[in-house]
C-alpha cells in the first residue's frame, strides 16, 4: 500500500472524519508548506495573510484543502490597539510590527533588505481571538514566520492547544533583527520547561557578516552580489526549527497518533513515525489501522538500506574502519 492509498485510509477513520487535521500558517504570504500537500485534501488550513482591506475571514472554494480559511489582518498575540505601527521594508519578507534593528544590522550584508520605507498603522487582531471566532479547539500543525513574534504568538493560545500541537514550526533569530523580537534562545527555553515536545529539525541559515557598503564596494553588480551571497560561507543569523509533540500524555487520542504518524511520514522521518505507530499498537490495540501504518514505516525504514544516501554512509564506514579515513 503506498502514501496515497493510506491517507485515504486515514480519511475514512472516523476520528478524522469528525475532526480533520487544522494547519495554521502564519505570515503565509501565498506560499504553500511543501509537506502540506499530500494532507491537503483533508485538512483545514488557516491562513493569515494580511492586506490593508477590512478585516474579513474567508473560506476559499475550490482550493486543493478541504476546506482553506484566509484571515486578512496582521495577528498579534495581544492587542492593545485596533491598529498598530506596521515597519515596510525595501524587502516584503522582513517587513514586520517590530522595528528593524539597524544598529546590529548594520554589521551584515544583507541590512539593505531591512531598511524602512514606510511606516504606516495597520489593523491587528488578537490570535486567541480568531481561534476562539473560528470554533477551534485544537491546532494540528502550528507554523509561523512572523517576523520576531513566533514564540509569543504561540504563547498566547489557550493552554491546552499549547500542550497538545502536534507540529510546531517557529523561525526565530540568533541576531537582533528587530528590536524586541523573540529569540532562539527564549524558543529553547519554552520547549524545554514543557518537556512534551522534541526537537526534528534545526536548518541554520544566515547572512555574511561583512556590511552593506564593503559588500557593494567588492561585489558592484546585481549578479555578482547574488553569487557572492550563494557561494561564501555565512554566520548564523536565524533558524527553521520544528517540534513534535512525544504524545506521553494519557490524554493522547488514537487522532493524535493517527495524525503524528502522518505528519512524520510526509517529512520523511520514518524512524519518528515508525515509534508513533508502535506507542499507538500498544496502547490502542483495537485499532487495526496502526498495523497498517506501522507496516508502512517499516517497508520505507527497510527500503533506505537500498538507497543511494544510505550506500555512501555504509562505505564511508568502511573506510573510516579499514582505511582509517
Amino acid at each position: 500500500m503506498n502514501l496515497k492509498s493510506i491517507i485515504k485510509v486515514i480519511s475514512r477513520h472516523q476520528s478524522v472524519i469528525n475532526n480533520p487535521p487544522v494547519l495554521f500558517d502564519i505570515g503565509a504570504s501565498g506560499a504553500v508548506n511543501k509537506f502540506w500537500k499530500k494532507i491537503a485534501a483533508i485538512s483545514v488550513c488557516v491562513a493569515f495573510d494580511a492586506d490593508e482591506r477590512d478585516f474579513s475571514y474567508s473560506k476559499q472554494e475550490n482550493t486543493e484543502y478541504k476546506e482553506f480559511i484566509t484571515v486578512n489582518k496582521i495577528v498579534v498575540a495581544k492587542q492593545t490597539a485596533e491598529s498598530e505601527d506596521f515597519y515596510l521594508t525595501k524587502s516584503p519578507h522582513c517587513s514586520s510590527l517590530l522595528e528593524p534593528d539597524e544598529d546590529s544590522l548594520k554589521d551584515f550584508h544583507f541590512s539593505d533588505y531591512f531598511s524602512v520605507h514606510k511606516k504606516t498603522s495597520i489593523k491587528t487582531v488578537q490570535l486567541s481571538d480568531v481561534v476562539d471566532k473560528l470554533g477551534i479547539n485544537s491546532i494540528d500543525w502550528f507554523k509561523t514566520d512572523s517576523q520576531g513574534t513566533d514564540l509569543r504568538l504561540f504563547e498566547s493560545l489557550h493552554e491546552d492547544i499549547q500542550q497538545n500541537t502536534i507540529v510546531v514550526e517557529f523561525e526565530p533569530g540568533f541576531i537582533d533583527a528587530y528590536v524586541g523580537e523573540d529569540k532562539i534562545v527564549s524558543c529553547l527555553a519554552y520547549f524545554e520547561k514543557y518537556k512534551n515536545y522534541f526537537l526534528t529539525s534545526f536548518i541554520v541559515k544566515g547572512p555574511l557578516r561583512i556590511s552593506e557598503k564593503l559588500f557593494s564596494e567588492v561585489f558592484k553588480s546585481n549578479f555578482s552580489k547574488r553569487v557572492a551571497s550563494l557561494t561564501y560561507k555565512k554566520v548564523p543569523g536565524w533558524a527553521e526549527m520544528t517540534y513534535m509533540n512525544k504524545l506521553n500524555n494519557p490524554g493522547a487520542s488514537a487522532r493524535d497518533f493517527i495524525l503524528a504518524w502522518l505528519f512524520s511520514t510526509v517529512q520523511e522521518q520514518h524512524e519518528i513515525a515508525f515509534s508513533y505507530a508502535r506507542q499507538a499498537k500498544e496502547k490502542f490495540s483495537t485499532e487495526p489501522i496502526f498495523d497498517t501504518l506501522e507496516q508502512y514505516s517499516m517497508k520505507r525504514l527497510r527500503r533506505a538500506k537500498f538507497e543511494f544516501k544510505t550506500a555512501w554512509a555504509i562505505l564511508k564506514l568502511v573506510k573510516r574502519r579499514y582505511i582509517g579515513e
